[in-house]
């Protein structure tokens, strides 16, 4: 039964469609008392995270919320503020553990898988390419994203590595399965950068979601790969369609940064907004993917139709990459 549900919860997600948020099961009293410091980055799940995950539980234990207005960048953030809970990406995950920045914390559920020692799953986020329906006679996959002679027009695409050379080299026919073995060699990034070539000249590129959002709305560009949750979040959304085949699948992670002052807290709050109802509730609310559907439906091999972007592989090579990237860019 809860396999079902979970199986429906995420096709909800990745078809794009509302679902009814079910009511939230009431938080324990947890008995503390003093304000529970909070980075999120900003984006379509911060408001919801703060308002569905965390802020029943900080009502039922008699705290308050500070929200420290972290951009997202730098793990340095956690020694100016003392945050005593952040939400990080895969590759922030991966580093903050390995340095020392994040205390050790187990999963909470058994159903809950740890994106690291470090870290609990808290969401997955998924970019898919997207287009108008209006502007296609049939849904597109990323080599057709890539065929500029059959389907004229601009494309849109992350102004990062991560995600855009992945997307590049499914693009030029890589298996799912092969895919990060292919770009941990040289000769893999080059290929992907060679792919990139042949599409820079009618490529834009977003920093913030909604601009994809609204480049497809307005027609600007032909297809742009867009994070699912900027669609759920956005009015401009209407009439754009997406393919979740080939989609590419991002775990983000609760983490309590060394310095804490209330570690015990956050691992409470870890424990609350990781509450089946609750997560439910959260993924209507903004089109993520709940950490309890995709441990079981996201897969290395793309099923059901996602691909897991690996977060140990890109913090070992972001920093190359990611440079090598931005010279790209440059010229």
């Amino acid at each position: 039964m809860v396999q079902n549900r979970l199986t429906l919860l995420l096709f909800l997600a990745l078809c794009g469609l509302p679902s009814a948020a079910p009511r939230a099961a009431a938080a324990p009293a947890y008995g503390v008392r003093a304000a529970l410091s909070v980075a999120i980055p900003p984006g379509a799940a911060k408001d919801a995270a703060l308002r569905l995950l965390l802020q029943p539980y900080a009502a039922a234990a008699g705290l308050a919320l500070a929200d420290t207005k972290w951009d997202g960048a730098s793990l340095a953030v956690f020694n100016l503020h003392r945050a005593d809970l952040t939400l990080l990406d895969a590759v922030q995950q991966q580093q903050g553990c390995a340095s020392g920045a994040l205390l050790h914390v187990a999963p909470p559920a058994a159903d809950l898988a740890a994106a690291t020692p470090c870290g609990v799953n808290a969401y997955t986020a998924i970019t898919l390419l997207a287009w108008h329906k209006t502007s296609l006679p049939a849904a597109p996959n990323w080599g057709d994203f890539w065929d500029i002679a059959r389907h004229p027009g601009r494309r849109a695409l992350p102004q990062t590595a991560r995600v855009t050379l992945e997307a590049a080299l499914l693009a030029d026919g890589v298996a799912p399965a092969e895919l990060y073995r292919t770009l941990a060699g040289k000769p893999g990034q080059d290929r992907a950068f060679r792919k990139l070539d042949q599409l820079k000249p009618y490529l834009l590129w977003w920093t913030r979601p909604e601009q994809a959002v609204q480049w497809l709305a307005t027609g600007k560009v032909l297809m742009a790969a867009t994070p699912l949750a900027s669609l759920h979040a956005s009015h401009a959304a209407a009439g754009i369609a997406t393919q979740p085949a080939g989609g590419l699948a991002e775990t983000y992670a609760w983490a309590i940064p060394h310095d804490a002052a209330q570690p015990e807290a956050a691992r409470q709050a870890i424990t609350a907004a990781s509450d089946f109802v609750r997560q439910a509730g959260f993924a209507a609310a903004t089109g993520l993917v709940p950490a309890s559907a995709a441990a079981r439906l996201l897969t290395a091999s793309g099923q059901p139709g996602a691909l897991a972007v690996d977060g140990a592989f890109w913090a070992a090579q972001d920093a190359a990459l990611s440079g090598r990237f931005t010279v790209w860019l440059g010229h």
